[in-house]
């Protein structure tokens, strides 16, 4: 497998629409969050998957950050391909608190205000809030 498979990452992604959001959710169909739909896409495909437990709804945005970069790598600068997984900032700008993957489309994330993951599509509000990017590695033979 090449680093990264971003159709698949986008195909993985999308079969979790639909998803009851649950807090610390790891669950496909029965509940996620957004870190648990990540490591769903990373479990099922392969990639590294360091799972992030006891963090708050609003995690502290740096240990969110640390724990990511246990299983992740940066996307290059500007780069805003299909299966990066995007960070978002939510409550306080600067703040990492929420994640999603890119898709063709826009981005999947575990959307707690609609009680579901979710497909959206980008917007200003949405891209104002991206802070980094990331991609998914494989796992280590």
């Amino acid at each position: 497998m090449s680093n990264t498979d971003p159709q698949r990452i986008e195909e993985v992604a999308r079969l979790l629409v639909g998803t009851p959001y649950h807090h610390q959710g790891r669950l496909a169909g029965v509940g996620l969050d957004c870190v648990g739909v990540l490591i769903t896409i990373a479990s099922r495909l392969g990639y590294r998957c360091h799972d992030l437990y006891g963090y708050a709804r609003y995690p502290d945005g740096q240990t969110l950050l640390d724990q990511l970069s246990k299983s992740t790598t940066p996307a290059p600068e500007g780069d805003q391909s299909v299966g990066n997984i995007v960070i978002f900032w939510i409550t306080q700008p600067g703040l990492a608190t929420h994640v999603g993957v890119r898709t063709s489309t826009g981005f999947v994330h575990a959307n707690a205000r609609l009680g579901k993951v979710v497909e959206h599509s980008w917007n200003d509000a949405w891209r104002s809030r991206v802070m980094v990017e990331l991609r998914f590695c494989p796992e280590e033979s």
